[in-house]
């Protein structure tokens, strides 16, 4: 408010200055006072009533509630704020208010990023502005963004014996072996875009792109690509994807699983398709 009061005190003195000339000029000295009094509220920003501190109770959550919050495991949590906070993508100093901690930063980005909740109501959850969670947001997600390749990729071979043993543990032995990743697609909603419309429109009807992902026994994703508009069927999406080309030297003697929607491929195991009567025969006599 001391901005207001100061812009207030100019004018009387400018005021008290040009008595005579104002009385010449009123009308449009009352309008460069408008407009000063404009400029000085505009520049002012009120804090909104917030109820301080919500971030210290998260301290007190269960391991099983923070994770279902923050999408992360609270070890996993710290390891990532961490790093984020040694980053170029959270800023050393900064003037004006007090800077938001690494630790606030990524858990306001989080909660936006793995819920439906509104930028407006986490500010008003976490006692920032709305613009302040959309600026932890996008340092999170540009952060993100700069390590996913360090995060994001296909398994060493002393992991690929470790996730082969995985999945057949899963399946108490019964499984195929040599498995070392699922793959499938996901349709991620989006605003209809201007052009191309119907493309974007899925079976189910809503726009979307597509994102396909392969991950390893502990859901750990290897290899991700997306982009394609959501009338794509999957096994295109496969083929025009970049892991395609490599796939025979990424996976050499072992596989991949997928469903039915996927083509068979020397590396690629999908399910038995029902092709007719024959069907019932073969699974008598596979049982």
């Amino acid at each position: 408010m001391a901005l207001l009061v100061t812009a207030m005190e100019l004018l009387d003195s400018s005021s008290d200055d040009d008595s005579v000339s104002g009385a010449v000029c009123s009308d449009c000295d009352d309008e460069y006072d408008d407009a000063c009094i404009l400029v000085a509220c505009a520049l002012v920003r009120d804090d909104a009533n917030r109820v301080p501190g919500y971030e210290s109770i998260i301290g007190r959550y269960h391991e099983y509630e923070f994770k279902r919050l923050f999408r992360l495991s609270r070890e996993t949590f710290d390891s990532f704020s961490a790093k984020f906070k040694t980053s170029a993508f959270y800023p050393r100093a900064v003037q004006g208010r007090q800077q938001i901690s690494a630790e606030k930063t990524c858990l306001i980005a989080l909660v936006y990023l793995g819920s439906q909740i509104s930028m407006y109501a986490i500010g008003d959850k976490f006692d920032v502005t709305e613009s302040s969670v959309h600026v932890c947001v996008t340092r999170v997600v540009h952060f993100l963004h700069a390590i996913s390749d360090e995060i994001i990729c296909w398994p060493s071979s002393a992991e690929v014996t470790r996730i082969k043993n995985g999945f057949l543990a899963k399946s108490k032995g019964k499984g195929p072996r040599n498995t070392i990743g699922c793959i499938d697609g996901s349709h991620i909603g989006i605003l209809t875009p201007s052009e191309s419309t119907q493309s974007y429109f899925n079976r189910k009807k809503w726009p979307s792109i597509i994102l396909q992902g392969i991950c390893d026994d502990r859901n750990k994703l290897l290899n991700v690509f997306i982009g394609f508009p959501g009338s794509v069927h999957d096994a295109r999406v496969l083929r025009e994807s970049p892991f395609f080309a490599r796939a025979i030297q990424e996976c050499e003697d072992n596989y991949i699983l997928g469903d039915s929607a996927y083509p068979l491929m020397p590396w690629l195991m999908t399910p038995f398709k029902d092709n007719g009567s024959s069907f019932p025969t073969w699974k008598k006599e596979l049982q």
